[in-house]
């Protein structure tokens, strides 16, 4: 079997198609508050579910990369270091931005709550708030520090921390079929249905690393399609959320949304290893700047969006829309190049310059549940 790889680009393009997905949907949401105009004749109206995507991804990426890590404690520093430097660093620097911006006079009707005390140390903590942080999009790291804090306690306790993953997602499973809406608390914050597919995303690096027990996996053919039915239920779903249609209202999005995109994930690695998947370079590209895209589009657009329809500056078509959202995108391919990326790079670096952690032998280290004999993840 061939070793391990340590990137997807296919789950790169996944990232990027993700990222396009969320910038062209606030695009459409932002400037239809404003103008009452629909952009790009709403077919991005349900572009949030590229944060779907994201979920799963991320849940496949830290249980794929960290398998062998579980149950090594001496693994924990870097793991820690990893997640923080990954994810802290820009998340500060843009909410620093955002609350100069509030400060200066500029903000709607919600951001007397967003410059409250707890609400600006939540902001920046990344901590659950009931309101808006000062960086709408930020909602969603929220829950990934939370996976990720569950993630750790696996790589101290191999079994503590999955039994503890597999508690969580049971109790989501059952608030969910409880019918119950619960008043929000922290506790409510990390019970929401989207959670699951951090769960989804964790099995399919599962099925991943064990590929060899399933021999129908190794086949192209099956693979390929599985990745067609897949792609066709999420943008067929996708669709019909944007357009408000009946007939799906019913079916809870974890399943309708959730389980395609693991698919698609499942899929597109397994394509990847047996090099059957080529991706174009702008994809990848973009799929690497897709955090920075994210963090950065939404106040790029609500900027450009304030200032294009006071007075009637300019008019409103699908035109003017597509140039915005690419604004947005290029703002964000800019922070990853010049800021996100050589801070990254500098902060990784001084980590390859500390000492490195005590060597822990073979015969202390338990085998990670995720991987086969014959296989080991990076």
């Amino acid at each position: 079997m061939k070793p391990a790889k340590e990137k997807f680009e296919s789950l790169e393009m996944v990232r990027a198609l993700a990222a396009l997905a969320v910038v062209f949907f606030h695009t459409q949401i932002i400037f239809t508050g404003r103008t009452g105009i629909v952009p790009f004749a709403g077919v991005f109206g349900a572009g949030s579910r590229g944060v779907d995507l994201f979920f799963v991804l991320s849940g496949f990426i830290i249980a794929y990369v960290h398998a062998n890590d579980l149950g090594r404690p001496g693994r924990v520093g870097h793991y820690f270091y990893a997640r923080f430097i990954r994810i802290y660093p820009s998340v500060w620097i843009v909410s620093l931005l955002a609350l100069g911006v509030y400060l200066l006079g500029f903000g709607g009707a919600d951001k007397a709550g967003k410059l409250s005390p707890g609400g600006i140390v939540d902001s920046f903590l990344l901590l659950p708030q009931p309101g808006d942080a000062l960086v709408n999009v930020t909602w969603s790291l929220k829950f990934e520090i939370f996976f990720y804090l569950l993630f750790s306690i696996a790589i101290l306790r191999r079994l503590v921390g999955l039994w503890l993953i597999v508690l969580w997602q049971a109790a989501v499973l059952a608030v969910y079929a409880s019918g119950r809406q619960l008043e929000w608390s922290w506790v409510a914050y990390y019970l929401r249905p989207i959670t699951l597919e951090f769960g989804l995303g964790v099995l399919s690096a599962w099925v991943v690393i064990n590929r060899a027990r399933f021999a129908a996996l190794a086949n192209p053919w099956l693979v390929g399609g599985a990745l067609a039915v897949a792609v066709a239920i999420f943008v067929g779903a996708d669709l019909v959320q944007a357009y408000d249609l009946a007939g799906l209202a019913a079916v809870p999005d974890f399943l309708l949304f959730g389980v395609p995109a693991a698919m698609i994930v499942v899929s597109l690695a397994l394509l990847d290893i047996q090099r059957r998947f080529r991706v174009p370079r702008l994809l990848v590209m973009l799929g690497g700047a897709s955090y920075s895209i994210y963090l950065v589009h939404f106040s790029t657009i609500s900027l450009l969006a304030a200032f294009m329809t006071r007075g009637n500056r300019v008019p409103m078509n699908d035109a003017v829309f597509l140039a915005v959202a690419l604004t947005g995108i290029f703002f964000g391919f800019a922070f990853h190049h010049w800021i996100d990326r050589p801070l990254h790079r500098f902060l990784r670096n001084r980590e390859r310059r500390s000492p490195p952690p005590a060597i822990v032998t073979e015969e202390a280290i338990p085998p990670a549940i995720f991987v086969t004999k014959d296989h080991a993840p990076i």
